[in-house]
């Protein structure tokens, strides 16, 4: 018969400042434009993604799924610039 580990066998959860942190929010418009001036190191938009995103945000395509913002340790914005600007565009 199997049992499940005991409470204090289990590593303890220890907070660091550069712990990853995951939230389900919804991000307004003037949220995506504060985040994108902190992209600094991010490859060039391109405009037919940030079009297509939008018309799926805009007609009830756009399904929420693993992908997400990633900010680094600097707070800058690693990921989902595509995403961010296409909010700003709906």
């Amino acid at each position: 018969m199997k049992t499940s580990p005991s409470k204090s066998s289990l590593p303890e959860a220890r907070p660091e400042s550069n712990a990853m942190k995951s939230e389900l929010i919804h991000i307004t418009p003037d949220m995506a434009k504060a985040w994108l001036k902190k992209n600094l190191r991010n490859r060039k938009v391109r405009p037919d993604t940030v079009k297509a995103f939008a018309s799926d945000m805009i007609n009830g395509g756009w399904a929420l799924t693993h992908q997400g913002i990633a900010f680094n340790d600097r707070d800058e914005l690693i990921d989902g610039q595509h995403r961010l600007h296409a909010i700003v565009l709906s």
